[in-house]
This record gives structure tokens, C-alpha cells and sequence, in this order.
């Protein structure tokens, strides 16, 4: 029987029952995307940042603290959250480089966006 790690527990308490099979299979690899590269920042202090909330379902926030359980070695994710800032930025880039020419949209203040699905759904 496979070995699986319980993430509601401490981590690193590894629990005897085998994961159940992924329907889609192994993950197929991504084919190669060029994207602009984005210098390295410095991490603010928590001060200086915003924390920001979002809702998502409980299967994936699982399956998010699966992987960054498992690859924070390999690397070199500090925390969840900088696991989260980084998923998050790398989708931004993806977006500005996809539909803006590759140059960063100017920001949005928490606040501006109204709540609720878009507009015509």
C-alpha cells in the first residue's frame, strides 16, 4: 500500500492508506512557454504586505498543501504563503505577457473590483 501524508495532522505523519488512483493519470508534461523573466524581489516584511483571503474549494486547498508539502525542499518555498504569492504571480505574468504585451497591468486597490460574478453572467 502506498503511503500519503495527512495535512490535517502535523506534517510529516505519514498514515498507511493508500491515495486513491488520480482518474486523469500521471500529469503530462507542460510544453515549454516563453515568458518574460521578472527580476527577483526582495520579501517584504509581513508589514509591508497585504494579507488577502479568497474561497476556494476544500479538495483543492488539499491538493495545494499536498504540493507544497512535497516540493518546498526542491524549492526552496519558505511558507504557504510564498507558495501561494509565487502560483499567483506566475499566473499574472502568464495574463500580462498573454494580453498586455508582456508589460504589467497598473494595480487595482483592494476594493475597486465589485463583488460577485462579472457582468453579463
Amino acid at each position: 500500500m502506498g503511503k500519503r501524508i495527512d495535512l490535517g495532522a502535523m506534517a510529516g505523519r505519514v498514515q498507511k492508506d493508500a491515495a486513491p488512483a488520480d482518474p486523469l493519470g500521471p500529469p503530462k508534461a507542460a510544453a515549454p512557454v516563453s515568458e518574460p523573466e521578472e527580476q527577483p524581489r526582495e520579501q517584504k516584511p509581513a508589514a509591508q504586505r497585504n494579507k488577502i483571503g479568497f474561497y476556494q474549494d476544500p479538495d483543492d486547498s488539499a491538493r495545494m498543501r499536498a504540493a507544497f508539502i512535497h516540493t518546498r525542499a526542491d524549492q526552496g518555498t519558505r511558507s504557504l504563503s510564498a507558495f501561494i504569492d509565487q502560483a499567483v504571480m506566475a499566473q499574472v505574468r502568464r495574463l500580462e505577457h498573454q494580453y498586455n504585451d508582456g508589460r504589467p497591468w497598473a494595480g487595482i486597490h483592494a476594493g475597486e473590483i465589485p463583488p460577485g460574478p462579472p457582468v453579463g453572467q
